[in-house]
């Protein structure tokens, strides 16, 4: 039987097993029949300048990942693809001001992940990026999306309006932003299972909150700017249910805290955090005085419970200043 002569079912088949360039560069142009089939099967476009020589073709989309050079060719391709199927993006290696071209452009509403990398880095004004993301946030839909990450800029964004109560999303990742607008997000994401998140400074905030995050499983902690173990446990309130935690922290000699403190960790653990399975701990600690020994590798509580908890102090030496 010739390959043009299979039935419409054992083509899509086939075409699972294929990414987006080998379809066209290999199928595309044989029959109309097969045109037809290839124009309507749900494609992952990994690589949307590798598609250029087939732009006139009308693709049905379901995933694209997006770079800052794909901006053009998008632009083109985005009135006559078919975009309805789309459910994914990652966008990557792009500026502010790239970005907010393909967010004006790409289906917000409809998608169920978004990835956004960290953005190259241009000088926008504050208010440029605030605008950027109120109108993104504003545009996601409560009811699709399940997957979403976020880059560092996402500082910039200003709560305008309430938020919609996200019940879908899963999974939350927010590369730096602060205490309080963290709040705000994870206030609305009532079945989250996984967060992972960079903080700066502690804010009074923590301390009022009633958040309790039921279903969160998973939680990723970098934290900046000299958390003290008291203002982590505020975060850790909030997560009870958690069963595999990451914490990174960087302190200063300057501000003396129990983050050093085995027997403190082990409170909190006890007393918070009754089903954890696994901790990873890395301390980053900037000093210009003569590095102490890690005591938890002297702690029996600590000792038993390797290698589920892993706890890891990195020194990093602060030179003098000379005048």
């Amino acid at each position: 039987m010739l390959f043009q002569n299979l039935s419409r079912e054992i083509l899509k088949r086939i075409l699972c097993y294929l990414t987006s360039e080998e379809i066209c560069r290999s199928l595309i142009g044989l029959t109309k029949n097969i045109d037809d089939i290839i124009q309507d099967y749900p494609m992952n476009i990994f690589c949307l300048s590798k598609m250029k020589p087939f732009e006139r073709y009308s693709f049905r989309c379901r995933m694209l990942i997006l770079t800052g050079s794909d901006l053009c060719i998008f632009q083109k391709i985005s009135s006559h693809w078919n975009l309805q199927s789309l459910r994914t993006i990652l966008l990557r290696k792009m500026n502010g001001l790239i970005l907010y071209s393909f967010l004006k452009i790409l289906p917000i509403e409809q998608l169920r992940t978004i990835i956004i990398k960290r953005l190259t880095w241009f000088y926008y004004p504050n208010e440029f990026y605030s605008e950027i993301w109120s109108n993104f946030i504003k545009r996601l839909n409560s009811d699709h999306l399940q997957y979403l990450s976020l880059p560092f800029h996402i500082c910039h964004w200003r709560k305008e309006h309430s938020l919609n109560l996200f019940f879908n999303l899963e999974s939350l990742t927010l590369e730096y932003i602060s205490s309080n607008q963290m709040l705000e997000l994870v206030n609305n994401t009532p079945n989250i299972q996984q967060l992972k998140v960079s903080l700066a400074q502690w804010h009074k905030a923590l301390v009022q909150s009633k958040v309790i995050l039921r279903k969160l499983s998973y939680l990723e902690l970098t934290l900046y700017d000299n958390w003290s173990l008291q203002e982590i446990e505020h975060i850790i309130r909030m997560c009870p249910y958690v069963q595999y935690l990451i914490v990174k922290l960087e302190v200063c000699d300057e501000v003396v805290t129990e983050v050093f403190e085995p027997n403190a960790w082990q409170r909190l653990i006890e007393e918070k955090l009754t089903g954890l399975i696994s901790l990873y701990l890395q301390i980053n600690h900037i000093t210009s005085r003569e590095y102490e020994e890690n005591r938890f590798d002297q702690n029996e509580y600590w000792n038993r419970r390797k290698p589920k908890f892993q706890v890891t102090i990195k020194h990093i030496r602060r030179l003098e200043k000379f005048f």
